[in-house]
């Protein structure tokens, strides 16, 4: 049973949706985050995420660039123009020379779990400040 003190820390933490259509890394930055008190919604397709993302409006949007049916980057335009910041991942090199110029902070996999947790906190600790 939780108590007061719990439910009001629980209910301060951030909520984080997750694009990964990889289901071994997926399950592991949901399980990594989960951990941290984080409460996420997931999605395995471009499709999935952006009704998720239309319909509930994260704090913060991690997607992996390359889907199957779709791009990281048009999702993450989608989130920035519904003022949801946004963290890319991606394991591939044609992605990540082309996120060398982007607007959008970025991660090369194989992630570092410290380093994506240190990533979030700075972004989601910017989005409070504004």
């Amino acid at each position: 049973m939780l108590n007061s003190v719990q439910v009001v820390r629980l209910a301060h933490k951030a909520y984080i949706l997750v694009v990964e259509d990889e289901s071994e890394i997926r399950h592991l930055i949901e399980t990594f985050l989960e951990m941290g008190g984080f409460r996420l919604a997931t999605a395995n397709s471009h499709e999935i995420a952006e009704r998720i993302l239309a319909a509930t409006k994260p704090d913060l949007l991690v997607s992996s660039v390359v889907l199957k049916d779709g791009d990281g980057i048009s999702l993450a335009r989608l989130a920035e123009s519904l003022s949801v910041p946004v963290l890319l991942i991606t394991g591939h090199p044609d992605a990540a020379a082309r996120l060398a110029d982007s607007e959008y902070p970025w991660m090369l996999k194989p992630l570092k779990l410290a380093s994506l947790k240190a990533k979030i906190d700075e972004l989601l600790a910017k989005r409070r400040k504004k």
